[in-house]
């Protein structure tokens, strides 16, 4: 995907948000600090590091690099709290990857890795990178991670002394905070995990192969959420979202900022601060090719 960064730089600082507005400070804050975490999905780094452990399955690395905070966990754990993969899929993975490799061992492959994923981008920004994980540290500290068992994990990870690595660290419990919070939305409207990908993109053939091979579906498992959806008027006979699906969704999305704003709402005199330097690193980021497809749509203009 190109990415045009300037005009992207420059939208979200068009939509800065209110400092006032702490559920729209959550919203922007959950775009752009994106940028600054998903790279480790992409990051050559940690594939090659990890395949020297053994780990040469990009499904494999994925499940075990994102779990490897909570321990040697199997297949349910890790099912339950990602919500949106095929239980057939992770358990091809888990617990069989932790006989080939401890959590303690990834994890300790993911710090570094990101060391120097972000030290060869962000060289140059050492204030901003310093400063930043000085406001952020007590926001990631404010998240709630009762009832939420990724943000609690990655939470318990303790500083490094590594300012790169110790910022990574505050995007972890700040996202998987509010990625619990999504879940546990999803679940009291009874959406299921292959649902809650079909209500964001509808069914079409690209989306059903990505599904399958990024997420573990089987086309028999999609024609039935598919039926379903169609039956309850999220989805119409030509597997388009409908109105009511769209309007669902937009509920979801704000209440989950809603649920992930008072720690925001705490820190309104930094807000300023904390937004500006985010969009000083966002450049070298967004121009390296290590963010997924998905984050740099989530950070086009709302207007």
């Amino acid at each position: 995907m190109d990415v045009d960064v300037e005009a992207l730089v420059a939208g979200l600082v068009q939509d800065r948000p209110d400092p006032a507005d702490p559920v729209a400070v959550a919203a922007w804050m959950h775009r752009t600090l994106e940028v600054l975490h998903t790279p480790v999905y992409r990051s050559r780094e940690l594939r090659a590091a990890l395949a020297e452990d053994g780990i040469t399955d990009r499904m494999g690395a994925y499940l075990a690099q994102r779990s490897a905070p909570l321990g040697p966990v199997g297949a349910g754990v890790v099912t339950a709290t990602f919500y949106g993969f095929a239980p057939t899929v992770v358990a091809a993975h888990l617990p069989g990857v932790w006989d080939v490799v401890t959590p303690e061992r990834v994890l300790a492959r993911t710090l570094d890795a990101m060391d120097t994923l972000l030290g060869r981008l962000l060289a140059d920004r050492a204030d901003a990178v310093a400063e930043l994980l000085e406001l952020l540290r007590p926001v990631a500290a404010a998240h709630p991670t009762v009832g939420r068992p990724l943000a609690a994990a990655w939470s318990a990870v303790g500083p490094t002394g590594r300012p790169l690595v110790d910022l990574w660290l505050t995007t972890c419990t700040i996202r998987e905070s509010r990625g619990d919070g999504h879940v546990a939305l999803l679940v009291g409207e009874g959406i299921g995990p292959l649902a809650s990908h079909l209500l964001v993109t509808g069914d079409r053939p690209e989306l059903r192969a990505a599904l399958e091979a990024t997420r573990g579906w089987s086309g028999e498992e999609l024609d039935a959420t598919v039926a379903t959806l169609t039956a309850d008027g999220l989805l119409d006979t030509d597997g388009r979202r409908t109105d009511r699906a769209r309007t669902l969704r937009r509920d979801l999305e704000r209440r989950t900022d809603a649920l992930a704003a008072p720690p925001w709402e705490h820190a309104a005199g930094t807000i300023d601060r904390i937004a500006g330097r985010i969009v000083e690193l966002l450049p070298p980021v967004l121009a390296s090719g290590a963010v997924p497809p998905p984050v740099l749509r989530l950070l086009r203009p709302r207007h």
